[in-house]
């Protein structure tokens, strides 16, 4: 009775649904063992470092992601793509392509942090060479991530990715709890993650049971890196500007406030890892008839989520960031970005058909608009000038998106 039943719905919303449980069950609960990490992570560095400290350490990471953003930052979304598709020769093909990639980036941080240096600033100088260093050899040994996800081993995916954060986590921790001194923790922070991810990689390794390489990846993934560079360096710089014009200590409250939100919307980013593979397979328009009705179905889940988050926002500063207080409204303005997260659903058939006019006019048009209202707004209102770029370019993203979607000759371009 139960699978007649299950069997009725599945063929009203055009949905496997017990692919979804299992698979995104799986991922849910890894994600929220992840958010769980870093929600400790983040706890101790609030009651442990000053706002200025604190401020300090997620400007040189800013830093280094963004000197980041030019390598193949699309690369991830691609191997998935290929991977679901039977080339598991993806995951070496993967890691090769995103260190020889990633070479550019790895010059422009030694160019940063010699400038600094140069300045005779010991902490900015060495934290963002070895931190740019370290971070490629982190994201180029993250490509198991993707690849497991696209063989559909969530539970392998949670496992691997909890771990990929719980032992560098651990490692901050007790650091946190010897010395304040800023440097060191970062150093102890880049070494334990390098090394996880690195296990952890050729733990992946064992799973491959081919190694056909996909012709197609790279161009994809470098298609899918151009359609993010404007879009990761807005989301980027507005932590940058906020630095430099408001300060260490407002940085930090930002940080806070916009990490809450984020971990929650990153539970639902994991559904999309379990639907990326299905939706490579399927044809355009078939996608075009079902996928409207499911975003409908999860906006009946995320509005009552949202409104959850932003009456119980408080009690969590409360009880865990009490040195943060300031920071509970701008948590529960962000917390309506997760209003945006339905129709982000919408993109990923874009990925998975590997449309890359469409991906670029979108992430170009809504990265644009965040970066101008950025520079225009951040050095005169702080973090309600990110705030608002932040909202007009989920804005621009949601519109843009629907445009084409909805557009009867979308797939043929």
């Amino acid at each position: 009775m139960v699978r007649a039943l299950l069997h009725k719905v599945e063929k009203y919303v055009k949905t496997d649904i017990r692919y979804l449980v299992k698979g995104g069950s799986l991922m849910v609960t890894g994600q929220i063992a992840v958010s769980a990490i870093a929600l400790c992570t983040s706890i101790a560095f609030a009651n442990l470092l000053s706002k200025e400290a604190y401020g300090t350490y997620q400007y040189i990471l800013t830093t280094v992601e963004f000197l980041l953003s030019f390598s193949l930052i699309g690369l991830g979304r691609s191997v998935v793509t290929s991977v679901s598709r039977g080339h598991e020769g993806a995951l070496d093909h993967g890691f090769r392509a995103g260190l020889i990639w990633g070479t550019g980036a790895l010059i422009l941080g030694v160019c940063v942090g010699g400038y600094y240096l140069y300045k005779e600033d010991i902490l900015f100088g060495v934290g963002i060479i070895f931190g740019t260093f370290a971070t490629l050899l982190i994201t180029t040994f993250k490509i198991y991530i993707p690849f497991l996800n696209g063989k559909k081993l969530f539970g392998l995916t949670s496992s691997f990715t909890v771990f990929g954060i719980l032992i560098p986590g651990i490692a901050v921790i007790v650091t946190l709890f010897q010395t304040t001194h800023l440097l060191t923790i970062l150093i102890v922070f880049f070494i334990s993650s390098t090394l996880t991810n690195l296990i952890l990689f050729v733990l992946s390794r064992r799973y491959a049971t081919n190694s056909l390489e996909d012709p197609k990846m790279i161009r994809q993934a470098f298609h899918l890196s151009l359609d993010s560079l404007i879009g990761r360096v807005a989301a980027l710089v507005d932590r940058i500007l906020l630095f430099h014009f408001a300060g260490p200590a407002i940085l930090a409250e930002f940080w806070i406030a916009q990490n809450i939100e984020r971990q929650f919307s990153h539970l639902f980013k994991s559904a999309n890892s379990v639907a990326l593979p299905k939706l490579s397979v399927r044809s355009y328009e078939e996608l075009r008839q079902s996928m409207p009705r499911k975003v409908l179905l999860l906006y009946i889940l995320i509005i009552p989520f949202t409104v959850g988050y932003i009456l119980i926002t408080p009690f969590i500063f409360q009880l865990a960031f009490p040195q943060y207080l300031s920071a509970v409204l701008y948590a529960q303005v962000l917390g309506l970005l997760l209003l945006f997260s339905p129709i982000k659903a919408l993109l990923d058939v874009f990925i998975g058909h590997s449309m890359h006019t469409i991906l670029y006019k979108i992430n170009t048009g809504s990265a644009l608009a965040q970066l101008v209202t950025t520079c225009s707004l951040v050095p005169f209102f702080g973090i309600w000038g990110v705030i608002a770029s932040i909202f007009m370019n989920q804005i621009a993203y949601a519109a843009g998106t629907l445009w084409y979607f909805l557009r009867k000759d979308s797939g043929s371009m």
